[in-house]
This record gives C-alpha cells, structure tokens and sequence, in this order.
C-alpha cells in the first residue's frame, strides 16, 4: 500500500522509472561501449590494411595466373565457411541473448557447426576431384577449404554476445601478422614458393593458430563452457535452416558469380575481380563491425512497441547509408590510385569494377541494418525466399553479362541481384511494423 501511494502521489517518479527501463533496453551503444567502439574499429581497420598490404604484395609476386588460382581458392573458402556456419553468423548472437542458458545454445551451434565441417569438406574436395579441377589449382582450393572450416567453427558469436569485439579484433590482426610474416617466408625462403598453394597452407596455418587462441581465451577470461549433451541443438538446426537457405540465395549474389567468372574467362580475369573486391571490403569492413555492435541494440528494439521499431529503424538505415556512402567512396577513389600505381598494368581493368563494387557497397551497410530488423522480428521465411529468388536473378544475370562483359558483368549482376533483394526486405519489415 505504501508503495503504490507514493506511486500514485509522484507520477514522475513512475515515468522516470519507465524512461530508465526503456534507456536500458535501447542503450546496448550507450556510454560504457564509446571507447569499446573506437577501439575495435581501430583494430578492424589495422586488419584489414595489413590483409591489403598482403594482397597487393602476392599480386605483384604471384602474378596474374597464381594470384588467380590463390582467389579461387579463397572463393571456395567462403561458400564452405558459409555453408558450415549455417546462418549462426546471422543468428547466434540473438539466440544467445534470447534463449535460456548460452552456453547451452552455444555448444548446440558448435555441434552442428563441427558436424557439416566433416561432411562439406570431404565433399567439396570430392567434387572438385570428379569436376576435373587441375591438381595445381586442386591442391590451393582443398587447402582453403579446411581454412573455410576454421573461419566457420570461430566463437565469435561468444565474444560479440559477451561484448569483447575488440578482443576479437586484437586476434584476428595477430592473426592477419603472422600470415604475412608466413608469407613472406613462403615467398622468399621457400624454393618455389611463389606459388598458389604454399601461400593458402601460410593461410591456413595463421587461422587455425587464432582460433585455437580465440577458443582459449573464450574459456578462460569469457566464461564459456562447452556441454557435453547440448538440449537445443535440433531446434536450433531446425531454426536455421529458412536462413542457410537464404545464406545460399546470398552466395549466389556474391560467389557464385567469381565461379562463372573464373570458367568463362579464366585465372586472370577472377584475378582482377577478386582485387577489386578485396579493396571494397573496407567499407564493408566498417559496416559489419558497426552491425555486430548493433546487433544487440536491434535485438532488443524488435521486441518493443512497433512505433519504437520504426523510429529506430529509420535511424539506423538512415545512417547506415550515409557512412557506407562515404567509406565506399574513400575506398574507391584510394583504391583506383593503389591499382594504378602499386600493380603491374594487367591489373588496370579492376579499378572500373571497383567503382560498380563502390555502389554496392553503399548498399551492402543498409542490407545489413535491415537483415537485422527481419530476423529480429522473426521474418526468417521472408528473408529465405527473398534472398533466394534474388540470387538466382544475380546467377542469371552473371550468366547472360559475364561472356560479354568479363568481371564488369560479375560486378553488374551482383549489384542488380542485391538492389533487388535490399527493396524487397525493406518492404516487408515496414508491412511488418507499419
């Protein structure tokens, strides 16, 4: 009685109480988080130039034939860390934060994570052996499938859900160091080392060091327990599967159209894509790394009111493509300057793909915004046949441009297919929220 009097007395009071808990559900980026933040883009971005530095380096080294072999093989790397992973990339983090007992819900992920590592790596290897693929280019593209493994079976969902990002970050630069470090010693002290396949067993050598050191770190100073019996691993699964489906549409915006290219044109060509779209993924880079920190904050706004979904939402896009905008646009213009200048001139076709790839980067920030509203309303149907139906539109697209236009009609058909996709799911989160 007491309470509800001096309640009833001093409304304020319960307005300023209702304000704290709705500031408390929204402030996943608030004050603590500031410094966090700068931090861990200021290690991203360190990653990110010491991978540049490297590419540019073994595509002067390698040349465009080797370089070539060494991009497909990294192609191959990310369908398989896609497949393997699942859709976790998309949804452990909400999972973890939404569902009773993490370390539960984290084991049960890592369990179907190790279960398809051993079923989609001997097959891919399979294939590639039946499809005729040369051994030279066999032995670099097996190589990075068992580094696509080790990318797929990271706990990074465990340190973004524990918010330690920038000790994420810090291991994946020691990691992209020792790469280049191996690297160099690859090239320089190995006898015919200025091939594909030493430089992707440098690679894998280097991510499989930083995973075993991120899951150390996740046991010791994160608080991570693996279960031997996880309860949820086959909702979990069964959860998932709308979005490795739509993870699939998505590779055939992003990848598939590289395999095309690389049949229909060959080693260089993928080689002068793959430059480009290596250089793009600095402003991808900022986008992600501003998602992962968002993904908390868009976990929680997608279970408020609707009113406070929408004026989040228009926040979020609305910033989200003004920084993709300016970070593609530096990229572009930094990057056409670093072709010409660094790279022998078979590289000069790449710095006209990077000024297409620009444009879809600045859309790549808002599709991640609002992949994120989607999946946190529960729209996981949605976002399968959305992304589906686009990537094969992006296949399509890649079959009927690449013949007459090489890696410009690669870099064409995968802003086309993922346009599309970016005006479908805003379409259906606002009929969602409206």
């Amino acid at each position: 009685m007491v309470a509800t009097a001096e309640t009833t007395a001093n409304p304020a009071k319960t307005r300023t109480s209702a304000a704290q808990v709705r500031q408390n559900q929204l402030g996943v980026l608030r004050r603590p988080n500031v410094r966090s933040a700068a931090i861990f883009i200021a290690l991203s971005y360190a990653t990110a130039l010491a991978s540049y530095a490297i590419s540019f380096f073994l595509a002067r080294r390698l040349g465009d034939e080797f370089f070539g072999q060494l991009s497909f093989g990294l192609v191959t790397s990310s369908i398989l860390s896609t497949l393997i992973l699942f859709g976790f990339d998309r949804t452990l983090v909400r999972d973890l934060i939404q569902r009773p007992h993490p370390e539960d819900t984290f084991t049960g992920s890592l369990r179907i994570r190790a279960i398809l590592t051993a079923i989609v790596v001997p097959g891919a290897i399979a294939a590639m052996i039946l499809g005729g693929v040369r051994a030279d280019l066999l032995i670099t593209a097996s190589i990075c499938c068992f580094h696509g493994a080790c990318m797929a079976l990271s706990p990074r969902g465990w340190f973004d859900y524990r918010r330690r990002m920038s000790r994420h970050a810090a291991l994946l630069l020691l990691e992209r160091v020792i790469y280049g470090c191996l690297v160099v010693v690859v090239i320089f002290a190995v006898p015919g080392g200025a091939r594909s396949w030493p430089v992707a067993l440098a690679l894998l050598a280097a991510t499989l060091a930083s995973t075993i050191w991120q899951y150390r770190w996740s046991v010791r100073k994160l608080g991570l327990r693996l279960m031997n019996t996880p309860s949820n691993t086959h909702g979990l699964a069964a959860a998932n599967i709308p979005i490795i489906a739509a993870a699939l549409g998505n590779l055939g915006m992003t990848h598939v159209n590289q395999l095309i290219l690389h049949g229909q044109r060959g080693n260089a060509a993928l080689a002068h894509y793959a430059i480009a779209f290596q250089l793009i993924q600095a402003s991808q880079l900022f986008a992600g790394q501003l998602n992962r920190f968002l993904a908390l904050h868009i976990a929680n706004v997608t279970a408020l009111p609707r009113a406070e979904i929408r004026k989040s939402l228009r926040k979020t896009v609305l910033r989200s493509l003004a920084l993709s905008g300016i970070t593609s646009l530096a990229v572009v213009l930094v990057g056409s300057i670093a072709i010409i200048m660094l790279l022998p001139p078979s590289f000069r076709p790449s710095t006209r793909i990077l000024w297409v790839l620009g444009i879809w980067s600045t859309l790549y920030g808002v599709a991640l915004t609002v992949n994120s509203f989607l999946l946190g309303l529960g729209r996981n149907n949605s976002f399968f046949l959305i992304a589906t139906c686009c990537g094969l539109m992006a296949v399509i697209a890649s079959a009927l441009l690449i013949p007459a236009y090489g890696g410009m009609g690669a870099a064409l058909a995968l802003l086309i297919g993922h346009a599309t996709s970016i005006g479908l799911q805003m379409f259906v989160v606002y009929r969602a929220i409206r």
